[in-house]
C-alpha cells in the first residue's frame, strides 16, 4: 500500500522537509487501503483513484535561513482576500510581517481555508493560539501555498457529474484528498516548529477506522424524494438523490440542509470543509435569511410611572404586573437568580440567562417567587456572567512600529487581546503618550475618525504617513 499512496512523496528528492511515518499515518493509510480494496474491481470510483494517486505533489515554495518561503508571496491589503487563491488541496503557510514567526496549516481547499482564517480573526469561529496571538489579524500576515495535490473528490464529480456517489465512495475521495497534505504537514511541523502553531502535536486525521456497509447506500434515485444539487461558488458540485443522502454527505442534520434549502445564503459542510449551497434540481435559489428558531416579537418594556432612564444604572429591577411596584432589586442578574430562582440556581447554575434574555422587554418571566418584569437603565449592557456594566466606547489601538490600528469595541476587548492592564489603558487613552513595552497609542474612535474619516468600518487600518499624536484636546 506505501508503493501506492506514498509513493509519490516518500520518493519525491525535492520537498522541504523528509517524511516521517508515524502511527497516524499508519493508522490512516491502512483504512485508505481498506476502502479501496472494499470497492469492486469494475467500480468507477476505484479506477479513478489507481489512475490519478500518485501525481504529483507542485512544490510552491523553498527554505531560506530556516523559514519557509513561498514562490507566490500574498499580501493581505486591509485585510482583504484576492479572489485568485488557489483551490487546490495543499499546504500553506503564514509568516507575521514584523518578527517572521510562521504557522502551518493544510486544507483540501485553499481559498476556502483561508477565508476559514479571516472568520476566525474576527472570532466568528473559534479561535486558536495563532488568531488570539496575532492581534492585527491578517493585515500583518502575509501567506502562501508551500505545497499544492490533487483535489480528488472535486475532480471525481467534475468529471463523472452524473454518477451518484455512496457514502463509502465519499469517504475514500475525501479522505485521499487529505491524506496526501496532512502527511506533507506533519513533516513541516516537525522539522521546522512554527512558533504559531503552538506545542507541536500530531496531525490527527479524519478516517482512521471504517465501516464497510457505507458502501450498501443505493445507488438509484428514490423518485418520492426531493433530488438535491450541491454548488461550490456555482459550479455543480454533485447531484444527490434526497434530503437524507445530502445530509450524511455533507455530515450536517436533514433540519439544517431543510434551513439552506433552495437559499442563496451557503452552508457549512464539515466533511468537505468547505461551504456549499444546497438546492432542488430545477429550482432557481432565492436570497432569503436563513432563521433556525423564528423569533417571537416582543415589544419595549414601559413603566407606568418612571421611564428606564431613570433607572439607577447601577441596579436591576424586578418589577410586579402592574408596572408600578417594585418587588425588588439586585446588583446582578446573578444576584436576581439566586433570590427568585433558588432550586433552579442549585440544580442548574449554567442555564441562568433566562432572565436576560427579557430585560426591558414587554414579557412577564415566570421564576419560582412570581412572575415579573424585568428591568435596567438601557445605557448599560450586561457581561457575560450577566452582571452589568457601564457602556464604554469603542477605540483604536495603534501599533506604531506596523502603522496597524485595530479597532475594538470596548475597554476590554482591547486589554485581553493586547495584554495591557486596565490601569495602564486609562492613563494613556486619548494622551498622545506611547506605550513604550508595547509600542501603542490609545484611543478613543470618536477621535481617531476626525484624523482618519476613511477608517470607519475598517477593522484594521493601515495608515499612510506619519502618525498623529492624540491627545485631550484634539
Amino acid at each position: 500500500m506505501k508503493s501506492v499512496l506514498l509513493n509519490s512523496i516518500t520518493t519525491s528528492t525535492k520537498l522541504l522537509a523528509p517524511i516521517i511515518i508515524n502511527d497516524q499515518i499508519v493508522k490512516a493509510v491502512k483504512t485508505a487501503e481498506i476502502i479501496i480494496n472494499s470497492l469492486p474491481n469494475n467500480n468507477l470510483v476505484k479506477e479513478f483513484i489507481i489512475e490519478n494517486i500518485n501525481n504529483p505533489i507542485d512544490i510552491k515554495g523553498f527554505v531560506k535561513n530556516d523559514n519557509i518561503v513561498p514562490n507566490d508571496l500574498i499580501i493581505f491589503k486591509n485585510g482583504i482576500i484576492p479572489p485568485y487563491i488557489t483551490k487546490n488541496a495543499g499546504v500553506y503557510v503564514f509568516t507575521e510581517i514584523l518578527n517572521n514567526k510562521q504557522y502551518i496549516g493544510s486544507a483540501i481547499n485553499l481559498y476556502i481555508r483561508l477565508h476559514y482564517h479571516k472568520d476566525q480573526f474576527y472570532n466568528i469561529r473559534n479561535q486558536t493560539k495563532l488568531h488570539k496571538t496575532v492581534n492585527e489579524g491578517l493585515i500583518s500576515l502575509t501567506w502562501g501555498s508551500i505545497y499544492e495535490t490533487m483535489n480528488i473528490f472535486i475532480i471525481f464529480i467534475k468529471k463523472n457529474p452524473t454518477y451518484i456517489l455512496t457514502k463509502g465512495e465519499i469517504d475514500i475521495l475525501v479522505h485521499l484528498t487529505q491524506l496526501i497534505p496532512r502527511i506533507l504537514e506533519q513533516s513541516l511541523l516537525t522539522k521546522f516548529k512554527p512558533e504559531l502553531n503552538g506545542e507541536i502535536s500530531t496531525v490527527l486525521y479524519q478516517y482512521t477506522s471504517w465501516n464497510p456497509k457505507t458502501l450498501n447506500i443505493p445507488r438509484t434515485i428514490d423518485f418520492f424524494s426531493k433530488t438535491i444539487e450541491v454548488k461550490i461558488k456555482g459550479e455543480l458540485l454533485i447531484t444527490l438523490p434526497s434530503i437524507n443522502i445530502t445530509a450524511i454527505t455533507l455530515g450536517v442534520s436533514r433540519e439544517r440542509i431543510r434551513l439552506y434549502l433552495n437559499k442563496l445564503k451557503e452552508l457549512y459542510s464539515p466533511i468537505l470543509n468547505t461551504k456549499v449551497n444546497v438546492n432542488e434540481v430545477g429550482i432557481t435559489p432565492v436570497d432569503l435569511p436563513v432563521i433556525h428558531r423564528l423569533p417571537i416579537k416582543h415589544s419595549i418594556l414601559k413603566l407606568e410611572n418612571i421611564n428606564l432612564t431613570d433607572l439607577d444604572p447601577k441596579l436591576v429591577y424586578a418589577f410586579n404586573s402592574d408596572k408600578i411596584t417594585i418587588f425588588n432589586t439586585y446588583l446582578s442578574i446573578t444576584k436576581a437568580i439566586e433570590d427568585l430562582c433558588p432550586i433552579k440556581s442549585v440544580k442548574n447554575p449554567r442555564n441562568l440567562n433566562f432572565i436576560a434574555r427579557y430585560i426591558n422587554i414587554d414579557f412577564l418571566v415566570k421564576t419560582e417567587k412570581g412572575i415579573f418584569y424585568f428591568a435596567r437603565h438601557p445605557d448599560v449592557r450586561l457581561k457575560k456572567n450577566m452582571a452589568i456594566k457601564p457602556y464604554r466606547e469603542s477605540l483604536y489601538a495603534i501599533n506604531i512600529l506596523t502603522k496597524i490600528a485595530t479597532l475594538y469595541s470596548n475597554q476590554k476587548e482591547c486589554i485581553e487581546k493586547i495584554g495591557v492592564s486596565s490601569s495602564i489603558l486609562v492613563s494613556y487613552i486619548n494622551k498622545g503618550k506611547l506605550y513604550k513595552k508595547k509600542t501603542y497609542q490609545f484611543v478613543n474612535s470618536s477621535k481617531f475618525y476626525k484624523i482618519y474619516p476613511d477608517a470607519k468600518l475598517i477593522k484594521q487600518y493601515l495608515i499612510v504617513g506619519k502618525i498623529h499624536l492624540f491627545n485631550e484636546d484634539n
